[in-house]
């Protein structure tokens, strides 16, 4: 029997693919957009019905995993290159791109403007992780390592062989994550890497016995978006509250010393009070949030209800699937009684790629649905972080 969230994932991923498909397939002149999602769709069950039904050794299946990693890898690479990102009317990767800029030579980053005249809301953290791929010249490639590391994420944390195939397939197969690709959008590597976090924090026990280790890494990926906070209380929460004084007070510690040092890094050339009041990442979030003071308040609120809970690690998966779509959904809703749904995706008035911080987890919690004997679903699962 199909258990709740498991549907729940599945209409997820059907309806962020679909929802994509029918704002950029609405431009397509010689083919109905209806023809076209049901075309797709149909594809995706006859993909992944015949991946289920197909009898193969696991050699033959690690192999054809192997395969499709490398071959996707090098798309992407291509993508990147051939596709100059200044004619794009998505403008995330230029947002890094000149922030990175700025900050070497010195300057306030949040007043560096974008090759579409907006500035960045990227928090500090996104910066030092776009770095190493501004250096190399194309911040796009950003997206080239966050594939391979799904791809090592479904290799490492999955035992059946079929399961990571399934995992790749729905990866490489959904429109939502071309898109990424196509805009060089750092939004569903961002939650890769959290994803990441999660899994490898429970394999290699990165637990409250390193509590500088953890708070470091914990401030640092808090640094990248704020809507973060919702997973990563989720993931810590329960054993925080359960470690010593001395432990909660090292982990704080160097979390803060993290944030601290990053903003001091990120803020120290901005000119003067003035400048920063008016252009920060935190005014541009606020700007770009729909959802009312007392549903946002809530949402924060919820997880630490939910890491309580949580006696499984894939529970944690879990229950950020639940929470992160909700606090997307919501404001989705609000739009849409606010606006008309064809104004919406005509107008741009709300960015659906908001969508792409829920599917790395979606796409992985469907992958391990299919894994029988997972990592996540052993007695090391009741070793908790």
């Amino acid at each position: 029997m199909i258990k709740i969230l498991d549907f729940y994932s599945l209409l997820l991923f059907v309806g962020i693919n679909n929802l994509f498909l029918y704002k950029y397939g609405i431009r397509l002149n010689n083919i109905n957009i209806y023809t076209l999602i049901f075309g797709y769709n149909l594809f995706l069950f006859i993909i992944f019905y015949s991946t289920i039904k197909i009898k193969l050794s696991n050699v033959t299946l690690n192999s054809i995993f192997a395969l499709i990693v490398i071959a996707f890898f090098s798309i992407t690479i291509y993508i990147n290159i051939s596709f100059d990102g200044e004619n794009l009317n998505v403008d995330r990767w230029s947002a890094m791109n000149e922030s990175i800029k700025a900050l070497l030579n010195k300057e306030y980053p949040y007043t560096a403007l974008t090759h579409l005249g907006k500035g960045s809301s990227n928090l500090p953290s996104i910066f030092f992780i776009g770095l190493p791929f501004y250096l190399i010249g194309n911040v796009g490639f950003l997206q080239s390592f966050s594939f391979l590391l799904f791809s090592v994420v479904l290799f490492k944390t999955l035992k059946n062989s079929k399961a990571k195939l399934v995992g790749i397939l729905l990866l490489t197969l959904s429109i939502f994550y071309w898109w990424e690709i196509y805009a060089k959008s750092d939004l569903m590597t961002n939650f890769i890497i959290i994803l990441s976090f999660i899994l490898f924090s429970a394999i290699k026990k990165v637990n409250f016995n390193k509590p500088y280790l953890l708070g470091f890494i914990s401030g640092f990926l808090l640094y990248t978006r704020l809507v973060v906070i919702i997973p990563l209380t989720i993931l810590l929460f329960k054993n925080f509250i359960k470690a010593s004084a001395n432990t909660k007070i090292h982990f704080i510690t160097a979390a803060l010393i993290i944030i601290s040092s990053l903003t001091f890094l990120i803020f120290r050339n901005c000119p003067n009070i003035e400048t920063f009041l008016n252009y920060n990442p935190f005014l541009l979030q606020k700007k770009s949030s729909q959802l009312p003071l007392l549903i946002s308040l809530l949402l924060i609120l919820l997880p630490f209800y939910f890491s309580i809970k949580v006696k499984k690690p894939k529970e944690i998966i879990d229950f950020c699937v639940l929470l992160l779509s909700l606090t997307v959904l919501l404001s989705f809703s609000i739009t849409i009684s606010n606006y008309e749904f064809s104004k919406i995706i005509d107008r741009h008035l709300f960015d659906i790629s908001y969508f792409n911080i829920i599917t790395p987890f979606v796409l992985y919690k469907m992958a391990y649905s299919f894994d029988n004997s997972s990592f996540l679903n052993k007695k090391v699962e009741t070793k908790l972080l």
